[in-house]
């Protein structure tokens, strides 16, 4: 009917003008398909046909339950308005209850966790490592002198730090194990407290001492019980 193509026409006209005048930019509506006459008519007919189809099947299964749904949906809308009001009341009376309410701070509680014992998994070394995979602060300190010398004959994996730039890597990543040694290695080894011969004699030597000693003592004792 001509009323209802009226109808059509100021909504799909009132639609494209509030587009045009970027009035649905927060709902990221395209300006191109909005000015699409024909296609906002067929949509909008789509939305009132399907409207009428809703509701008359609506009522046609249960008798008055359309004028039911309409009777609520203004109470809840009334209801909704109510609320609205009462909070923006409670809002101008008691600001500062509302920022104690839902701007609370959430409280901070400290946990103290006891000091646990250092596992003795701490002390299982890795085997075959560089010399340079221990700070030289943490070998020379922490280290004893059989943990030290499982690291003699390692090699060196890196140069000094001022090296191991973009500038420098292309001179010594690809460089023999021996030209790396004596042009970068050997001023990583002088970093490091490496055992001397002489500690390293001293630490073979003294095992079997210490097991002699031992010896003695387990027979001593076997001799003062045969007694």
């Amino acid at each position: 009917s001509t009323y209802n193509q009226l109808h059509r026409h100021l909504a799909v006209s009132a639609f494209q003008s509030i587009a045009a005048w970027y009035g649905f930019t927060a709902l990221n509506v395209s300006l191109t398909i909005s000015q699409d006459y024909h296609l906002f008519s067929e949509m909008y007919d789509n939305f009132v046909h399907g409207t009428l189809k809703t509701n008359s099947r609506k009522e046609n299964n249960s008798t008055g339950s359309l004028s039911k749904a309409i009777t609520q949906s203004s109470a809840d809308k009334r209801r909704a308005r109510v609320c609205l009001h009462s909070f923006f009341k409670c809002v101008s009376l008691t600001p500062f209850y509302l920022v104690l309410t839902f701007c609370r701070v959430p409280e901070t509680r400290t946990v103290t966790v006891p000091p646990t014992d250092a596992s003795a998994l701490s002390r299982i070394l890795p085997v075959g490592v560089p010399i340079n995979f221990w700070d030289p602060e943490f070998y020379n300190s922490e280290l004893d002198l059989q943990e030290k010398a499982m690291y003699i004959n390692t090699g060196v994996a890196f140069p000094l730090p001022k090296f191991c730039t973009t500038e420098h890597a292309a001179d010594w990543v690809k460089m023999p194990a021996n030209e790396f040694m004596v042009k970068y290695g050997n001023n990583v080894l002088a970093l490091y407290k490496i055992p001397t011969v002489e500690e390293l004699a001293g630490l073979a030597s003294g095992a079997p001492e210490d097991d002699g000693a031992d010896a003695d003592k387990e027979s001593t004792d076997l001799e003062d019980s045969d007694e």
